[in-house]
């Protein structure tokens, strides 16, 4: 309806908050990650002077920089594509005016979320020790243990990776369990 939403990398002219370099999100959820007002981050900005910002998003990850110092790192996978934008907030004061310059973009690559099992069954993957391993309908892994058995069961992919990112939703019914990675 005419009304930008999404990510925000604040720029803030109040030297009493200090919120340069936060992340706020337009339109929806607001804060995602704010900048306490002593933060290194929110010292390190300089009213009245040119201040350089990184902002770096690879698939789930935002981060940003203001004047080399690191300030926010959120991972938020709400949305993973969209347009850029500059914005000027409206102001009390009279005659505010932003500028902005050396604006640089640089492509990384599109990130897409890939399952690490289909759905269907383990395929690209293998059970090591003990326990039921099954696949419900909705593609849910629903895993059990005998409380008599001392050998832990896992579940297995067969890929190796390196750099990654995993997402997922994990729901404890009875016991405790863990998510391994990078494991030789």
């Amino acid at each position: 309806a005419g009304r930008v939403h999404g990510y925000q990398v604040e720029v803030d002219h109040n030297p009493n908050r200090r919120w340069s370099g936060g992340i706020y999100e337009e339109g929806r959820r607001e804060w995602l990650f704010p900048l306490a007002t002593n933060s290194p981050a929110g010292q390190a900005f300089k009213f009245g002077e040119w201040n350089q910002y990184r902002i770096v998003c690879i698939g789930d990850s935002i981060r940003t920089w203001i004047n080399g110092v690191p300030a926010a790192d959120l991972v938020d996978a709400e949305t993973l594509r969209g347009f850029i934008g500059l914005q000027v907030h409206g102001s009390e004061t009279a005659g505010l005016q932003v500028r902005f310059r050396n604006i640089r973009l640089q492509d990384l690559g599109e990130h897409r979320w890939k399952p690490a099992w289909n759905g269907e069954n383990f395929d690209g993957g293998h059970i090591i020790g003990k326990g039921d391993w099954k696949i419900e309908p909705g593609g849910v892994i629903h895993a059990t243990h005998a409380k008599e058995e001392n050998e832990f069961g896992h579940l297995v992919s067969n890929a190796t990776l390196s750099d990654f990112t995993v997402r997922m939703k994990y729901k404890a019914i009875k016991g405790n369990s863990g998510f391994y990675f990078r494991i030789e």
